[in-house]
């Protein structure tokens, strides 16, 4: 390499010799520029020629040319033999060329993007969007690679320098590396599928989607880096490319090219370069150093990949040198043998140099007017006796706002701040009166709008040899910019010795060159103490065996971050974190140091960690599934409870599951909401089916399908940037699987439902719309009504709601469903007679609806005139019957799915562990499924068939439900009175039936005075009868319940006949209810009179026999839930699992030792073996093989003194009154709450053992 540059700079020296004669041979002579063609020479002309034709048009009288060489090897030689002036380079090409040939930088380029200019580019890293496969730069292993060119800077070594970054080497992971020469054919091979990654420069990808070739929606961007700079990159950003001098170059051309490349006036657009830009100041190249060092690649080994015919060409120069040296050693012994001709030729030749050192001071002051008048800075002629400004330059009238002309007519003083010369005014003096040659200094002058400019004046003779010169040359040069930048500096000298934070400049042996104050501040010493210790005598990290190992090291990096402690002057340490830069300044490496104390943060750091500490117990101990991401969505922590649930281990996910890569969660359209909490900052909800053997991003040992609730909250650093993200599972399985179950069941209903040979229909009791309807009513009707009115369009000729509407029946004052009514209508539009139960019910909204029953009983009624009514009600009971026992069914089916639901839901509800919004979630789960379980029983208890039981009972009571009932539906214009015992009355009797006569006696009253209002009067009280009093009634006090009202009355006639069967005085009337009022006191072996008189009102009194007193219920007081628990051992026996598990669950919450069985007969050989060890059993009744009636009498007939309890769905078998008589001591219906059943094993174990017989 040596012997290369000395043969090069002898070449250089010759064609140095040679070319100033060959520039003067020329009227306009060329200026030509290499540039750097890769691509091709075409191209480097479409790019550059523009700037050769604006510099030519500046600067009239220079013509230049650009020369491409499409090898850099062609450049190289160029640049050695002095046959270019400037350089066209990309950095790494220029880094080489001023290392080898020594050019210099001048300005870097810059192009119009988006409305503004930029001086740098980078490279763009490319896949085709549909390869799903390439991502990211790892992808790469065993793919192929395509790039421009091996040494195209932004189409391949900036790539290159990722790539080694991430530790990868294309070269060698790569399937194969193709180059295409062109950028446009990389991106062409990456979108046909030739290539599955491509690099070029920036702003390519742009250019050709605008120019329609391609769309960029067709490629993703590897590691796109986003930031303001406005086109697409995945490398970090360097340079443009840079225009350059050669070292053979004048100072003179250099600044008149550089003059008009940074000139005021940006060249217009016509003149604009290829690139649609201009030129800047010279950019900072440490990048372009950092990248040449990363990939071990100096200016002498750039060309490393050179072909072998590629170095012949581009040391052509060499050999040709080699040759020429050789020649010129067998010329010169000719040379000598010519020396006595030429001595003889000599005289002609000096008169020849003459002449020609004539015409070289002519071109001399040629180049003079041109440089005086094209100079970047102001020069003026100055008249020395008066001060006149005999001649000024454009640049110098520009600088003081003056044209030319008028700037001629001042004097120096005009423009000079003399006043403010101080000591240097005594120095121009002496140089105007020719004391002293040369005259400089740093003064102000006065702008033509009184402003002042900072110059620095620069003043010498025209003719120094003359005694006293009568004109002198002022040089003028802006140096503003100077000023304010070393004003800057002053104010960062300030700022830097006032800083909070200590700052050192420390030499390579250790010692300090600067300290500011808040060094000697923190340490205790005197500036001039501290500047003469060292490094090892205040840092307690280094010491003089491994400074030398520190300092290579910062040196190797650029920078480091450490923690160390310093030690004050009075032997007390401190903690610090040091920000340490090398530097070389002035051919001298520094260690710059910036040292804070971080005393505080280390207390701030430990609480932290003793938080941490805190806080990851609450996440590890969680019983809840969490896990934590960071802002990325890489998986950084997760609990155990997280880890069971999906049967992994934390080594199979930690660091390798990232979220954003999830194909189940991106399958299932959840990644937009996931994507939101990181960018948005959002908490969000959302449900997954989660199959993790379906995991692709992630492969694990094995896989859960799990239904989970997840929630997503973003954690927030200090400034609200979310830096992590939770993630929180709730495994709803079991609860998909319930509701899958409870869908079934409701199918099954439905078709229970549609199956039933009658009308089947529900209808909103505000605005009478239809909701439900059954497949009967849908075929008898001939449409689908559901949507519509129900007296539109069940009965006909309705012009609105009908008279007999039962809606008012169905609620009580309080808006609680009463028991229904039952009753019969003739439908004229299917012209059949119809039975219908009506009742309140509860629709999935929460509201009430009216639910009929309609079945047919035309035939009945025509059995009924042909005198066979006892068959036609037989078969309509059976009909009942038949519903009833379905019902049943069902019902038990549905009980055992509503158990779990309801009892986790109140587990759920009173783990501490569950967030308020969850528990609102659950609760809302628990009201649904208790809206489901009184759904079932209003379904049993309408469907039900009973015999009616007398039983003591408080008339009081009944009579006041049956008005608190009564008064929504009695008009205002009405007053009811209640004159009740205070005492309680009681009869024998049913509840229900004396609930009936009740609300037909105040109904009939209330009718009869609908249209003049008056007083319903209910007296209820004891009443003592002699013989005459009543035929049926003995002599004895009796309860008499009193109904009166202040309406039309009754004649004698009517009387007689009112407790007939179907006589009615009403349009509407059935004529029944008063038979069966007469009916039910009968069979209570009561008596019924009546008191009426036409226009007087009407008053019935009913007589009932009187029982004996008892003590009204107390309410049972609230029981504390410690009182609920227990140790005992309980046998718990259910064919359904999940009922079994839950149940045994809330038995264990509060202490009790639980043992379960599916089986009964399971069951019962455990209990045949172990009866000694339990303390209850609690059975199922419907079970296989064996019944848990038939099962509680074997372990009785086993031990006769062991509490059995009962807990079934529903069953047609047993019930609590047979479930007693054989021995059960308590019996349950499901599905039971948690403390309902805690209450009764309390209650049961608390009695008395029963004795064994």
């Amino acid at each position: 390499m040596i012997w290369n540059k000395i043969v090069l700079l002898v070449l250089v020296t010759l064609v140095g010799l040679v070319s100033p004669t060959m520039g003067l041979a020329a009227d306009k002579p060329v200026v030509k520029i290499g540039v750097c063609a890769h691509n091709g020479a075409g191209v480097a002309h479409e790019q550059w020629d523009s700037t050769a034709q604006y510099l030519s048009a500046t600067l009239k009288d220079i013509s230049f040319q650009i020369i491409p060489y499409v090898l850099f090897a062609e450049l190289e030689a160029a640049v050695a033999a002095g046959e270019i002036d400037f350089v066209l380079a990309n950095p790494v090409s220029y880094l080489y060329l001023e290392e080898e040939f020594g050019v210099t930088r001048l300005a870097s380029h810059t192009q119009e993007v988006a409305g503004r200019l930029i001086s740098r580019f980078g490279g763009v890293i490319i896949a085709h969007a549909d390869r799903t496969d390439v991502r990211t730069l790892a992808d790469i292993h065993g793919k192929s690679l395509g790039a421009v060119h091996e040494l195209d800077f932004g189409g391949w070594w900036m790539a290159l320098r990722e790539f080694k970054a991430a530790g990868l080497d294309p070269r060698q992971v790569a399937d194969k590396v193709l180059f295409f020469e062109k950028p446009e054919l990389v991106i062409q091979a990456v979108r046909d599928g030739q290539v599955a990654m491509g690099t070029m420069r920036t702003g390519i990808l742009e250019q050709m989607a605008r120019a329609g070739s391609i769309e960029l929606a067709d490629f993703t961007i590897i590691e796109q880096v986003v930031d303001d700079f406005p086109l697409l990159h995945s490398t970090r950003l360097y340079p443009e490319w840079t225009f350059a001098r050669s070292a053979v170059t004048s100072e003179d051309l250099s600044v008149r090219v550089l003059t008009a490349l940074l000139g005021k006036a940006a060249y217009p657009v016509e003149l604009a370069d290829g690139r649609g830009g201009g030129w800047t100041v010279p950019l900072s190249y440490r990048e372009v150093h950092a990248l040449m060092r990363e990939l071990n690649a100096n200016p002498y080994s750039i060309h490393e990949h050179e072909s072998f015919l590629e170095r012949i060409y581009r040391q052509r120069l060499l050999i040709l040198g080699l040759l020429v040296a050789g020649a010129a050693c067998l010329a010169f012994a000719w040379y000598v043998k010519r020396a006595n001709s030429r001595l003889r030729s000599f005289q002609g030749e000096l008169e020849s140099r003459v002449q020609m050192r004539t015409q070289d001071l002519e071109a001399s002051e040629k180049r003079f007017r041109v440089l005086f008048e094209q100079a970047a800075v102001g020069v003026v002629q100055v008249e020395v006796e008066s001060g006149l400004l005999v001649r000024a330059n454009q640049r110098c009238a520009e600088m003081f706002g003056y044209s030319v002309a008028k700037l001629q007519q001042l004097t120096l003083a005009d423009v000079v701040c003399l006043d403010e010369l101080g000591e240097d005014e005594r120095w121009m003096a002496q140089f105007m009166g020719g004391a002293i040659e040369e005259f400089s200094a740093e003064t102000c002058c006065r702008h033509r709008d009184g402003s002042k400019i900072w110059v620095r004046l620069v003043m010498s003779p025209v003719s120094p040899n003359e005694q006293r010169s009568e004109h002198c040359i002022a040089v003028i040069v802006d140096i503003s910019d100077q000023q304010r930048a070393e004003s800057a500096l002053r104010r960062m000298q300030f700022s830097v010795d006032q800083s909070r934070d200590e700052v050192y400049w420390v030499e390579r042996d250790g010692g300090f060159v600067y300290v500011n104050q808040a060094a000697c501040r923190a340490l205790g010493y005197e500036e001039s103490e501290l500047l003469a210790l060292s490094v090892f005598d205040i840092d307690t990290l280094f010491s003089q065996a491994n400074w030398a190992k520190h300092w290579q090291m910062t040196k190797q990096r650029g920078s480091l971050v450490i923690e160390t402690e310093h030690r004050r002057k009075d032997g007390n340490q401190y903690p610090v974190e040091i920000a340490i830069d090398f530097m070389e300044f002035e051919g001298v490496e520094y260690h710059s140091a910036f040292a804070r104390d971080i005393s505080e943060r280390r207390e701030k750091e430990r609480a932290f960690r003793e938080r941490g500490v805190f806080l990851d117990r609450i996440i590890d101990q969680n019983p809840y599934p969490i896990w934590i991401s960071d802002n990325q969505g890489m998986l950084i922590r997760i609990n155990d409870a997280c880890c069971r649930m999906l049967g992994i281990q934390r080594s199979e996910v930690m660091g390798l599951y990232n979220v954003m890569e999830d194909n189940i969660v991106a399958d299932q359209g959840r990644l937009p909401l996931v994507q939101s909490v990181y960018a948005q900052g959002k908490t969000v909800r959302f449900l997954l089916d989660y199959d993790s053997s379906l995991l692709q991003s992630t492969p694990l040992s094995q896989g859960r399908h799990l239904m989970l609730n997840v929630t997503a909250a973003p954690i927030r650093d200090e400034e609200g940037k979310v830096t992590n993200v939770i993630f929180m599972h709730e495994d709803i399985t079991e609860q998909k699987q319930f509701e899958a179950r409870l869908q079934s069941a409701h199918d099954r209903f439905q078709t229970l439902v549609d199956s039933l040979d009658g009308l089947v229909y529900a209808a909103d009791m505000e605005t009478h719309e239809i909701l439900f309807i059954n497949e009967y009513g849908r075929e008898r009707l001939g449409e689908d009504l559901v949507g519509q009115i129900c007296w539109q369009h069940l009965q006909g000729g309705q012009k609105g709601p009908c008279e007999f509407c039962t809606n008012d029946q169905l609620l009580d004052r309080d808006g609680l469903p009463t028991k229904g009514c039952v009753w019969e209508i003739y439908n004229t539009r299917l012209q059949r007679w119809y039975e219908l139960r009506d009742r309140a019910i509860e629709w999935t909204d929460g509201h009430y609806v009216r639910m009929a029953i309609a079945l047919d009983i035309t035939a009945r009624k025509e059995a009924e005139e042909n005198k066979k009514e006892l068959e036609m009600q037989l078969r309509q009971a059976q009909k009942i019957e038949a519903v009833g026992t379905l019902a049943g069914g069902i019902a038990h089916d549905f009980n055992n799915i509503l158990t779990p639901i309801i009892c986790y839901s109140e587990m759920l509800i009173e783990s501490p562990n569950l967030a308020e919004p969850e528990k609102q979630d659950v609760a809302e789960i628990l009201t649904s499924a208790i809206r489901a379980q009184k759904l079932v029983r209003q379904i049993l208890t309408f469907s039900s068939e009973r015999e009616h039981e007398s039983a003591p009972t408080d008339v009081g009571a009944v009579v006041h439900e049956s008005l608190k009932l009564l008064r929504a539906s009695i008009p205002a214009n009405i007053e009811i009175v209640e004159e009740f015992d205070p005492e309680p009355l009681l009869v024998l009797g049913d509840s229900t039936r004396l609930h009936q006569v009740v609300m037909n006696l105040c109904t009939n009253a209330y009718q009869s005075m609908l249209q003049t209002g008056g007083l319903l009067k209910v007296s209820l009280g004891r009443a003592v009868l002699d013989s005459v009093a009543t035929s049926q009634l003995g002599v004895g006090t009796y309860l008499e319940l009193a109904v009166a009202d202040t309406g039309r009355g009754m004649d004698a006639l009517t009387r007689e006949r009112i407790f007939e069967p179907y006589f009615t005085t009403k349009e509407q009337g059935t004529g029944l209810g008063l038979a069966v009022v007469h009916g039910i006191i009968q069979g209570m072996r009561g008596e019924i009179v009546v008191e009426s008189c036409p226009g007087q009102g009407t008053c019935f009194h009913i007589y009932l026999p009187l029982i004996g007193q008892v003590k009204r219920k107390v309410e049972e007081s609230v029981v504390d839930e410690a009182e609920l628990r227990g140790t005992e051992h309980v046998l718990l026996v259910d064919d359904e699992e999940v009922v079994l598990t839950v149940e045994a669950r809330m038995l264990s919450d509060f202490g009790y030792e639980v043992t379960t069985r599916t089986s009964s007969l399971e069951a019962l050989e455990l209990f045949r073996n172990k009866y000694s060890t339990f303390d209850l059993v609690i059975t199922d009744q419907s079970m296989p093989n064996m019944t848990g009636e038939r099962l509680a009498k074997e372990m009785m007939a086993i031990r006769p003194d062991i509490p059995i309890v009962m807990c079934t769905g529903f069953s047609s078998v047993i019930d609590e009154h047979k479930a007693a008589e054989i021995g059960i001591v308590a019996f349950l219906l499901k599905p039971v709450l948690k403390k309902e059943l805690a209450s009764t094993v309390r209650k049961v174990l608390s009695q008395p053992a029963r004795t064994q017989t």
